[in-house]
């Protein structure tokens, strides 16, 4: 009991500051979770533009993160919920059902601490800032061999045309041209044309390790439940009878301010 304590103490501020930073993560390095790559073909005789070619990894994904968070954070869980039950071994408990599924037993210990991580701290805050993808844009699961084993999606490869436009000058003919004397200067009418010029092919494709908005709402929405699920239980174990303590306010008092036992 003591060492198990004693961990818990010491994991509590790793726990915190790990939620905080996924906080800060989350909102502060979204490109973190999305790549893109781009091609460029130059047509012959015109001049290539390398900066159109590039391909920019995704770092990480939502789901890496989140299984690095239960890696690290999972066993200071365990542990907490370990030593509320060591504690309240002998306390009203209850089953918990969410979506008529039972998770198991608790004391009203163990649900109290449950509700307390769940509403207090910045476990909200984390989910609700979790990166999802646009919904502007179709995704489908990739099999790009840079993303193996990976949760990362990618759009359809999107195909271009590089393109310019070229003026010219160019003098319109004068109808009246063969009429004019030998001599008279004549200022000609000048007009441009505009010619399209197809410079190269170029590809864009995007990546993300993102997940969908569906995804991130049921995440909340599962937190949600489980909150609700916790209080009901919690309500459910303190209906549990009264056990009579032999400790009396009369013997407390008589003794200390009596002196007397029993």
């Amino acid at each position: 009991m003591n060492v198990l304590l004693a961990k818990t103490e010491h994991t509590e501020a790793q726990f915190k500051a790990l939620v905080k930073d996924y906080i800060t993560f989350f909102k502060n390095n979204q490109g973190s979770f999305k790549g893109v790559r781009g091609t460029y073909e130059a047509r012959p005789g015109t001049i290539d533009e390398p900066n159109k070619r590039g391909f920019q990894l995704v770092v990480t994904t939502v789901s890496e993160k989140l299984k690095w968070l239960e890696d690290v954070i999972g066993p200071h869980i365990t542990a907490v919920m370990n030593l509320e039950a060591t504690n309240a071994s002998n306390n009203a408990r209850a089953e918990l059902v969410v979506d008529g599924e039972s998770l198991g037993e608790f004391s009203s210990l163990e649900l109290l601490r449950m509700i307390s991580i769940l509403e207090k701290g910045d476990f909200e805050a984390m989910y609700t800032n979790i990166p999802v993808r646009s919904e502007t844009e179709t995704w489908r699961r990739t099999e790009d061999q840079n993303y193996v084993n990976r949760e990362v999606y990618e759009t359809e490869l999107s195909r271009s045309v590089n393109k310019t436009t070229l003026k010219e000058d160019y003098i319109l003919p004068d109808p009246n041209a063969e009429k004019y004397k030998e001599g008279i200067s004549i200022t000609p009418q000048v007009s441009q044309r505009s010619t399209v010029v197809e410079l190269g092919d170029g590809t864009v494709q995007r990546f993300s390790g993102e997940i969908s908005h569906r995804e991130r709402a049921e995440m909340l929405l599962r937190r949600t439940k489980l909150i609700s699920a916790l209080k009901e239980a919690l309500k459910k174990a303190n209906e549990a009878e009264v056990v009579t303590s032999n400790m009396t306010s009369e013997k407390l008092f008589g003794y200390i301010h009596r002196g007397v036992i029993g």
